[in-house]
């Protein structure tokens, strides 16, 4: 029992270690509660991410990157009209109020 508390004595005797350990473990319990919710804005972010090497080779290159940010707005949209077109008649249909 010694040891454990010497080695807790030892590792979160900082106060900015204890509240790191404490975000974390904060962080990582949403994230576990509300994971199935969270997933697309994780997703999202993770793209984004990736997305920003892409812009900025471009933007290396001397493109404008509002080219490529057009490019693959053109190139995703007409994948998703059909299920935009229905998801806005839903909201519609249903009278719902968007804020």
């Amino acid at each position: 029992m010694r040891l454990v508390t010497e080695w807790f004595k030892r590792n979160f005797s900082d106060p900015q270690i204890l509240f790191l350990t404490l975000g974390l473990i904060g962080v990582f319990a949403i994230i576990l509660v509300m994971g199935d919710i969270l997933l697309p804005v994780l997703a999202s972010i993770v793209i984004a991410y990736l997305l920003e090497g892409l812009v900025g080779s471009d933007a290396a290159l001397r493109y404008q990157s509002f080219d490529f940010s057009a490019l693959c707005f053109f190139t995703v949209y007409p994948r998703y009209e059909r299920d935009l077109v229905w998801f806005v008649a839903d909201v519609v249909g249903s009278g719902l109020t968007v804020c």
